[in-house]
């Protein structure tokens, strides 16, 4: 069956893909990209008059199926896939996955490098088996392409993904360098405090902790690990199995497991 396509119509499907572009601008990584550059990202208006005009040219005989395509596309539709995996990754640190969460730096720092590590498996599983199974589609605004958007390769989805974990890895390194010293920092300056002022300071506020060193190297040597012996992870249970131990072993010189 044919339908006649109105003005009222194309609207209607126009405003639906302009809410979709307005519900992703949270999600825009606006601080730096991935090569570190000032950026915000969003999509131009050259690519928005692009799909307006796609939009358009239903006007006449189209299908159902047509419309319902289009619909489809447009809400899989990813404005900042980057900005998506970041912030799913970061909603993960507030999981506590530690053995010996004590509130210590390092403890922290091992929580936030396992709840990494733990959303890049699970995401890299979900990729892998939606491509393989025909269920993942994601569409990625692109000005080269005629109606400038494409579909998004599995290559590409995972070329994402790694990226997200290399600059959480980046950023998890740099403070589990720093933090270390910072506290040290701190407990001389409180030491001081204690000395002339008689200020009592609680056994945790005493305890110095070691930086941790190659953090980067280690967390990157974990992802390929999983990677490459990702194919012999035949359940889930497996998976998380496998991700256990890789952060163990990051950690084995700070924590007893």
């Amino acid at each position: 069956m044919k339908v006649q396509a109105n003005g009222a119509t194309s609207t209607l499907i126009w405003n639906q893909f302009s809410q979709n572009v307005e519900n992703n601008k949270q999600e825009v990584w606006k601080q730096e990209d991935l090569d570190g550059n000032p950026v915000q990202v969003t999509i131009t208006k050259e690519g928005l008059d692009s799909l307006r005009n796609s939009v358009d040219e239903i006007e006449g005989e189209q299908t159902y199926e047509d419309f319902d395509k289009m619909k489809d596309i447009w809400s899989k539709l990813e404005i900042n896939l980057y900005a998506k995996y970041n912030n799913e990754m970061i909603s993960s640190h507030s999981k506590s996955k530690s053995q010996s969460d004590d509130g210590s730096i390092n403890s922290n720092i091992y929580n936030s490098v396992y709840n990494s590590l733990d959303y890049y498996g699970n995401k890299y599983d979900e990729i892998v088996k939606g491509y393989e199974n025909g269920t993942r589609e994601i569409w990625v605004t692109d000005q080269n392409s005629e109606l400038g958007y494409r579909k998004l390769t599995k290559e590409e989805d995972l070329d994402a993904l790694d990226k997200v974990y290399e600059r959480n890895a980046e950023f998890q390194a740099t403070s589990a360098l720093l933090e270390p010293i910072a506290k040290k920092a701190k407990i001389y300056t409180m030491q001081q405090l204690a000395d002339v002022r008689g200020y009592k300071m609680s056994k945790a506020d005493t305890v110095e902790e070691e930086p941790i060193e190659n953090l980067y190297e280690r967390m990157m040597e974990s992802r390929n690990a999983f990677k490459i012996g990702y194919s012999a992870f035949s359940t889930q249970d497996k998976v998380q199995q496998n991700i256990s131990a890789l952060v163990n072993q990051i950690f084995s010189s700070h924590f007893t497991n």
